[in-house]
């Protein structure tokens, strides 16, 4: 008999279905537009504002929140999971938290599959409607759970100010965080327009997911990289300077990149710190200064907004370059994801996480438990930290 730590999930997925938009969640005014599931060539579909989601061809071509069910059968299209449907689509909280314990988790923070495409309408009424009916939904399912089904909330970032609406709304609802795309169309995040997001976010006291997803014309050639150039942008811009209390994840990119990124982070300080001092008297505004570029116009050096708790990152179990990520930047930035039920998961993560010979015992549960408790401000109780195990 061993203990084993007892995970928090910080990155979680459902599966929309059709119960997702149903009548008591989704806004009667576009009840002609309610998204449906077709089926096609053997595979199902969303059709949204006669757009078919996800497509399997052409430039934008891609499989993620596909559904698994149409009118009550289920459909596996392109990757059979093994789970039933009651946890992939989360009908009810019962069968998740039985998996959840099967595969040592205790508390799970739910992120959308469907919504991992932005925008899903280009109509920003009928994209903001399917946001809150989402919402609607997630508050009603995770309300189940006895606070083990947590949720993030989605939002329009390409509308701004009713992001920020739903995002102080969601939080009444009971949502942990918010999760937003690393672009918008062609345009970074952290353009001056997105600062309503972030000011929210900090004001509401909800955490910031930045996943993964497909939300740019570049389609598969942007879904990770896209959180990479909104990375490198974040820290210069300033932006925890303005919002210091903002925290933001990294999520599904693992943490081997972030060596990398930030080496090139740290090159730009003094060279834009000189400029600043020998070109005193001239705007800072040419190629050069853009944060996205070569431009660093935050106050603090890129470490100090890891330690003081602004920024996390999530990883995979079997990551190489984990030890040396923890040496390097601090065991507090790291939060452990299951990324059920998606078909590229590591079945029991979790626990075969704490196989690891090569991180020690209280990394372990900081990466596992605390640091996800404080990016979503959810406290740890005493019962939930361990778990006996045979």
């Amino acid at each position: 008999m061993s203990d084993l730590i007892k995970a928090w999930d910080a990155d979680g997925h459902v599966i929309e279905w059709e119960g997702t938009f149903a009548d008591k969640y989704f806004d009667p005014a576009f009840a002609d537009r309610k998204p449906k599931v077709i089926l096609s060539n053997n595979h199902v579909h969303w059709l949204i504002d006669s757009t078919v989601h996800p497509s399997l061809y052409g430039k934008l071509r891609n499989f993620h929140g596909s559904p698994v069910s149409m009118g009550g059968a289920r459909y596996d299209g392109i990757q059979k999971k093994p789970e039933t449907l009651e946890v992939l689509e989360l009908r009810g909280a019962k069968a998740r938290l039985d998996l959840m314990d099967a595969e040592g988790i205790d508390v799970s923070i739910i992120y959308p599959t469907l919504f991992i495409t932005r925008p899903l309408s280009d109509d920003v009424l009928l994209e903001a409607a399917l946001c809150r009916s989402y919402n609607n939904w997630m508050a009603d399912v995770c309300g189940e759970s006895g606070g083990r089904l947590r949720w993030v909330s989605v939002v329009d970032a390409n509308d701004p100010a009713e992001a920020a609406r739903e995002m102080a709304r969601s939080k009444k609802l009971g949502a942990a965080g918010v999760m937003i795309p690393p672009m918008v169309g062609v345009d970074s995040i952290l353009m001056p327009r997105y600062e309503p997001i972030f000011e929210t976010a900090e004001k509401v006291n909800l955490a910031l997911g930045i996943h993964v997803g497909y939300c740019t014309p570049l389609g598969l050639a942007g879904f990770h990289y896209t959180s990479l150039m909104a990375f490198d942008a974040m820290i210069p811009s300033g932006l925890f300077d303005r919002h210091p209390n903002l925290r933001v994840a990294f999520l599904e990119l693992g943490c081997s990149w972030l060596p990398w990124r930030m080496e090139r982070l740290e090159e730009r300080i003094a060279p834009q710190r000189m400029r600043s001092r020998v070109a005193a008297g001239r705007p800072l505004d040419t190629a050069m200064d853009d944060p996205g570029f070569f431009g660093y116009h935050a106050k603090l050096e890129p470490m100090e907004y890891f330690r003081r708790g602004n920024i996390y990152v999530g990883f995979e179990g079997d990551e190489g370059l984990l030890p040396y990520c923890i040496e390097k930047f601090g065991a507090q930035c790291f939060m452990w994801a299951s990324d059920i039920p998606h078909a590229d998961r590591e079945i029991a993560g979790a626990i075969e996480f704490q196989k690891r010979e090569d991180i020690s015992i209280e990394d372990k549960y900081r990466l596992l438990v605390g640091n996800a408790s404080a990016f979503y401000k959810i406290p740890v109780s005493e019962k939930a930290s361990t778990r006996k195990a045979s």
